[in-house]
């Protein structure tokens, strides 16, 4: 998708609809979470386990959610990609399929899991200013 027309987004937009759509499931699950818990007793016997499941539970609906329910629905945008004026696309500059946002996210959430070495290796491109998640999943990032 060599284009002299579309503006390939590398760095500084990515990063930062990335972390802001972050924050907000963040918070979003923080809340929802903190209003949940109100249902159950302090002393309630498994207390601890109880946070730990429905935080976790919360916060990959909220990714699932924003990273690849919200982009399939709004034309390639989560809220972070919206504020930011960015989106993701396929070759052919329309919409991803649902399939492609879902190996995207799993390829993206994989790498992230290594730690600052996942850092790194997100952080290599390749041919058409794409990151491998960007690749596994046949997608690049635009500005509009």
């Amino acid at each position: 998708m060599q284009d002299n027309t579309v503006k390939y987004i590398l760095t500084d937009r990515r990063y930062l609809a990335r972390l802001l759509d972050q924050v907000i499931t963040g918070a979003a699950s923080f809340i929802i979470l903190i209003t949940f818990l109100e249902l159950f007793p302090d002393d309630f016997l498994y207390f601890d386990i109880l946070v730990f499941l429905i935080f976790i539970t919360v916060l990959f609906v909220g990714i699932t959610f924003n990273n690849i329910l919200l982009p399939y629905v709004f034309h390639g945008s989560s809220i972070g990609k919206f504020v930011l004026r960015v989106k993701i696309v396929d070759k052919t500059g329309h919409t991803p399929g649902l399939m492609s946002l879902v190996i995207r996210e799993i390829v993206f959430q994989v790498i992230l899991n290594f730690g600052f070495i996942g850092i790194l290796l997100l952080g290599l491109t390749v041919k058409d200013n794409q990151y491998l998640h960007d690749k596994a999943a046949g997608t690049y990032v635009v500005r509009i």
